[in-house]
């Protein structure tokens, strides 16, 4: 699959599209196609090296920015109902969303309105 990373820290040209393997659900997770990625003022300082300091001091390289995806459920790891598989999706994540693919956490619902 296709994931945008970045192998060090600098402007948005830092960023380059890299294949990497489809990942895989675990327990209690799902695996999106993702269909749109956030780009919050987080991942912007992220890939600036603006937050190593403080926040992200240990951050893995290469890194692929996007903390929230939208997407469909296209597979589920152990434990989710396989009712899922199908449904659209929001979450938020650690990051990777910048990706074809990325496995989320499970499905929270959503508190009722008054």
């Amino acid at each position: 699959m296709r994931a945008v990373r970045f192998h060090d820290y600098g402007s948005p040209a830092v960023l380059r599209v890299d294949e990497v393997p489809v990942p895989q659900p675990g327990p209690g997770q799902l695996l999106v196609r993702v269909t749109a990625a956030g780009i919050g003022f987080a991942d912007v300082q992220i890939r600036a090296g603006l937050m190593r300091q403080t926040a992200l001091p240990d951050l893995p390289m290469p890194f692929s920015p996007g903390f929230e995806v939208a997407g469909t459920v296209a597979d589920v790891g152990p434990g989710v109902d396989p009712a899922t598989v199908g449904r659209r999706v929001v979450s938020a994540t650690s990051g990777g969303g910048y990706a074809e693919w990325r496995w989320c956490p499970p499905l929270r619902p959503c508190p009722a309105l008054p």
